[in-house]
């Protein structure tokens, strides 16, 4: 029910790293991810690690 979290979790963080990546300033320091379950946590989690190895 509802919008995959797996899917969810790669186009948001692939959003963010994108941005990062082509804005030379910002004056973001922090984002903040609202996760409901545990479950969420876990995808959002180790979707990251994907992308950082």
């Amino acid at each position: 029910a509802g919008f995959p979290k797996q899917t969810a979790a790669q186009t948001i963080l692939a959003g963010l790293s994108k941005y990062f990546r082509q804005t030379a300033t910002t004056k973001l320091q922090q984002v903040f991810f609202v996760l409901y379950d545990a479950e969420s946590v876990n995808v959002y989690t180790t979707e990251l690690q994907r992308m950082v190895e």
